[in-house]
């Protein structure tokens, strides 16, 4: 009797697992995809995501309680009573979605301000609220079926039903990406081209409206790249991930070694040799592989490889050392540069 009963465990929970793991893979996916157009666009995102959350509680309430008056009813064989509690909680969860969708809808700005303060991030917030939130009663309704179906004992069917669509956008996403990499026409219909915003310290208004970015947005680019004056720059393209790169005038760029016509020897970044007490192997490898010869300079150092928190060695500068403090917490302030061996 005991196995019986753990088979149907299994039988409903299993699938319904496979399916919430599927649905959280995607969702890291997707965040993975936001991050790649920048802070703003994550920031804004994160925070609409929270609201959504919300409404995601008060639906999957209703969705619980589906499952669990259907499985009731249809443990006594009262079908037609499982007919009404769909009914019911599907004008429950629309009904819901709806009121609280709207509020988010109308009031997304003020809501947002609780998680932050500057304006882009808010307007980012606002257009993903403004495609998510009045349509998320579907969601409900989506979400129901299911739970209905779990509630009969039925946990297979839900999860083909939401793991094939996931499925498929993966592999049209894999499909897109070789036909871009094959067609240029196609990539640029579907990702854009770089736009220039800025020629001469003149902005293009017309590219402005037509990307939709704010005066504010621009100016905070021109300050994260340490310039604050319009006049200084040359171009300013806008990327396809969003991101801006600015051009300045000859007269305003740093002075370099060719320009001056020093020439200085090309050297590779330092080597990482060890980190936290112990022995970075790809580092070791771009170095030169040899572990003996490393222990051997760290000995005649009169240091012991756990004592050591960071040590890097390059060719114009040698070999570079900070120590774990005595007491192991944090590090010395005491960095001990060495000649190279």
């Amino acid at each position: 009797m005991k196995g019986y009963y753990l088979k149907q465990i299994f039988q409903v929970g299993i699938p319904a697992g496979i399916q919430s793991t599927v649905i959280n893979f995607s969702n890291a996916l997707l965040q993975s995809s936001v991050n790649s157009f920048g802070s703003t666009a994550m920031a804004g995102y994160t925070a609409a995501n929270n609201i959504l959350g919300f409404l995601y509680v008060s639906i999957n309430s209703v969705t619980q309680a589906c499952m669990s008056f259907t499985s009731q009813n249809f443990g006594v064989g009262k079908y037609k009573r499982m007919d009404r509690v769909l009914i019911d909680c599907m004008i429950l969860s629309v009904g819901a979605a709806l009121v609280l969708g709207c509020g988010a809808y109308f009031f997304g700005a003020e809501i947002l301000q609780i998680y932050t303060e500057e304006a882009d991030v808010i307007q980012c917030g606002v257009e993903i609220l403004s495609i998510t939130t009045v349509p998320y009663f579907l969601c409900g309704i989506m979400d129901l079926f299911p739970g209905a179906l779990r509630g009969m004992g039925y946990s297979t069917v839900p999860m083909i039903y939401g793991v094939i669509p996931i499925l498929m956008i993966v592999c049209l996403d894999v499909f897109m990406s070789f036909i871009m990499l094959k067609s240029q026409r196609f990539r640029r219909l579907v990702t854009g081209t770089p736009q220039i915003i800025i020629t001469n310290g003149v902005i293009d208004r017309r590219v402005m409206k037509h990307l939709r970015y704010s005066v504010d947005e621009l100016m905070e680019a021109m300050r994260e790249c340490m310039i604050f004056d319009i006049s200084q720059v040359q171009y300013a393209i806008v990327e396809t991930t969003g991101k801006i790169n600015f051009y300045q005038k000859s007269c305003y760029r740093n002075v370099e070694n060719g320009d001056m016509e020093i020439k200085v020897q090309n050297c590779d970044p330092p080597c990482l040799l060890i980190k936290d007490g112990k022995i970075n192997y790809p580092g070791l490898r771009r170095w030169n592989g040899d572990e003996k010869k490393l222990r051997d300079m760290i000995k005649d150092m009169r240091l012991d490889i756990k004592d050591i928190f960071l040590l890097t060695d390059s060719v114009d500068k040698g070999v570079y050392t900070v120590l774990k403090s005595d007491n192991k917490i944090g590090t010395k302030s005491m960095c001990l540069p060495q000649e190279k061996q």
